[in-house]
């Protein structure tokens, strides 16, 4: 693979043939503007090879979205719907599926309601403010607004995947653990959505995590980070994945010649 002019974060995609115990095949995949004739490329690792390869992305030559979005390294690459999505905080959502040899493109614009134009040095406080995420089977974006008041809005994608419906708007009376209101340039963060109950949104708070019911608009519960990450100061959602621990997981393992592969890269 030739070098890449710019790339996106590494997102990973797996596939079952059955509804339970490991999956049978995963990918991991970004998407670089390849620096000898810049044209955009998915790159990938493919478990059922063990091997790292670079395909080609069909876009089509009138859709300016590749040259528009700022694809955001700060968040979460998601997988959802047979899809890895990437997210640009100020327009949308791009998502490709990775295990397919002539990857097409998929882009879905953020709610119109909140679409605005912004200065990219805007880009790192949107990221705290904004978030999509996946819940109750749904790709869901949330929007908080702390000018005045904490305001927290959802949006979930339509069965076709290609309209946001709004769901719900909350304006909470936020007080911080130490029993404080935050300073408006102080405010929470968003950090995760919870993946069972889309109405339970987690934001960071310095070095908490505070669970909030999105339909109530209160606190429900907070928990302080462990020592040994504290020092990390995360400023980003990438530092936070929500996940689901199967019972098979401790019992399963990478075969040794694919980490090997993997660590190459």
């Amino acid at each position: 693979m030739g070098a890449a002019r710019t790339s996106t974060a590494f997102g990973l995609l797996t596939q079952s043939d059955g509804s339970h115990g490991p999956p049978d095949r995963y990918v991991v995949a970004q998407l670089s503007c390849r620096a000898a004739d810049n044209r955009i490329v998915v790159r990938r690792f493919l478990s059922e090879t063990a091997e790292w390869d670079e395909r080609q992305l069909l876009v089509p030559s009138r859709w300016p979205g590749w040259q528009r979005m700022q694809v955001d390294t700060n968040h979460t690459v998601l997988a959802f719907g047979d899809r890895l999505w990437w997210v640009d905080v100020t327009w949308g959502a791009f998502s490709i599926d990775p295990f397919s040899d002539r990857p097409e493109h998929r882009f879905v614009e953020l709610p119109r309601d909140v679409l605005s134009d912004f200065d990219t040095s805007e880009n790192l406080m949107l990221g705290k403010q904004r978030l999509m995420g996946v819940s109750e089977g749904k790709l869901w974006y949330i929007d908080v607004l702390t000018e005045k008041e904490f305001v927290v809005s959802s949006f979930s994608l339509d069965d076709e995947g290609c309209c946001w419906k709004p769901t719900r708007e909350t304006t909470v009376n936020l007080v911080l653990p130490n029993k404080r209101k935050p300073l408006e340039n102080d405010m929470p963060w968003i950090a995760a959505v919870d993946q069972f109950k889309a109405n339970v949104l987690y934001y960071q708070s310095g070095n908490d995590i505070i669970a909030m019911d999105m339909a109530k608009g209160e606190v429900i519960r907070k928990r302080t980070f462990p020592e040994s990450i504290t020092g990390l100061s995360p400023c980003n959602t990438a530092f936070f994945l929500p996940c689901v621990l199967p019972t098979w997981l401790e019992s399963s393992h990478v075969p040794g010649a694919v980490l090997g592969a993997l660590s190459q890269h």
